[in-house]
């Protein structure tokens, strides 16, 4: 299935979990392997179609935990230790110093909290809550 029959959003999924731990809670865990898989599935097709966006989504972990899809960076729980161990840059630059590149410049600035929220909404329909 090409990448433009899936949803926006799931591309906005990776966009946030290359950058921090992004949690969708679902009705039940069935549910959550499902999207674990279609996001899985789309990763895929972004790679075959060598999409702009393949870089970010190969960076992202997701794992499901009970009724909850997760996704954060790859490297997430080395970056403190790589951070204490060296020094980037002469100025004494930290790990938070390093702009993570965002292919899409041209979208909208979105708060953690207002992404957390279209995620979850998105994924819940009402006969779920």
């Amino acid at each position: 299935m090409p990448v433009s029959s899936y949803a926006a959003e799931l591309l906005l999924f990776y966009r946030e979990s290359a950058k921090r731990e992004v949690t969708i809670t679902l009705a039940t865990n069935t549910k959550a392997i499902a999207l674990r898989a279609r996001l899985h599935n789309l990763r895929r097709e972004m790679r075959r179609e060598k999409h702009i966006e393949t870089t970010l989504a190969n960076g992202v972990q997701i794992s499901v935990r009970a009724n909850k899809v997760v996704g954060y960076p790859a490297d997430q729980s080395y970056l403190k230790a790589i951070g204490a161990a060296i020094a980037i840059g002469a100025e004494g630059e930290t790990t938070d110093d390093i702009a993570i590149p965002d292919p899409v410049a041209d979208k909208e600035a979105i708060g953690k909290a207002d992404v957390d929220n279209v995620l979850n909404e998105l994924f819940n329909t009402e006969e779920e809550k």
